[in-house]
């Protein structure tokens, strides 16, 4: 018998806004700085406009993202979304778990 001993990843740094206009936005991330013993498949982003509260709620924004680094173009369907200060962070995911980042 045969298995892969494994934990989720850790160390996830923030995101790194990179370019910003009234229609998209780019944001990087490094890494984490631990995988855990397994690689990690895939990463999530997530997206606050809720700038009052303590502990804001985030919404999925994007996940299965294969990369460090993701450039959403806003649609007329995200207009609400046009003229808001928003927090992003980023989740990585790995077969035994999840990490999240500080948000940007």
């Amino acid at each position: 018998a045969s298995f892969v001993a494994c934990l989720s990843p850790a160390g996830l740094e923030a995101p790194v806004l990179l370019d910003v206009s009234q229609t998209q936005f780019s944001v990087s991330w490094r890494q984490p700085k631990s995988y855990g013993g397994c690689s990690v498949t895939s990463y999530s982003l997530y997206l606050s406009d809720d700038q009052e509260a303590l502990s804001p709620t985030y919404s999925l924004l994007e996940s299965s993202i294969a990369s460090t680094t993701f450039q959403k173009v806003i649609s007329i369907a995200d207009s609400s979304l046009t003229g808001k200060v928003l927090r992003l962070k980023v989740e990585a995911i790995n077969q035994m778990g999840a990490v999240q980042s500080p948000a940007l």
